[in-house]
């Protein structure tokens, strides 16, 4: 039993070398290996911020309005100023202008007979006031 304890002692000695030299390149090997993981997670997680940027920004675009074109938006022409724009008659136009002048006309009729009721009640009150106290009014 001995004699096979040297024997094993013997060979393993002569397989030393060789042995540190491949647990060296396995080191080696086991270090690359985890450099190569860590730069590509850590690309990974680069690339995945990256697009989720670009696609926040892409979508906050797509949701702010397009105020470049008229036809981007719909509005609401109620004084026929686009309908002249898009080159249809500018009978509608006229029309929509003639339809608000008509109701400027009403309130500044409407404007006078409120001004004249209070310079006629005011002339009312001055001559009632005269009255009480024997005054002649001032004409």
């Amino acid at each position: 039993m001995s004699q096979e304890k040297v024997d094993r002692y013997k060979e393993s000695k002569s397989q030393r070398k060789q042995a540190a030299e491949k647990e060296r390149v396995r080191k080696k090997r086991n270090r690359v290996i985890g450099i190569v993981i860590a730069v590509a997670i850590v690309a990974a997680i680069v690339a995945a911020i990256t697009v989720t940027v670009i696609n926040q920004n892409r979508l906050r675009r797509e949701a702010e309005p397009d105020y470049g074109s008229a036809t981007s938006y719909i509005l609401t022409d109620r004084t026929g100023i686009l309908a002249a724009a898009d080159g249809e008659t500018e009978d509608a136009a006229v029309g929509g202008e003639a339809e608000t002048s008509g109701e400027d006309e009403t309130a500044d009729e409407a404007e006078s007979e409120t001004a004249g009721n209070e310079t006629e009640g005011a002339a009312v009150a001055e001559t009632e006031g005269a009255g009480e106290t024997g005054e002649t009014p001032a004409a």
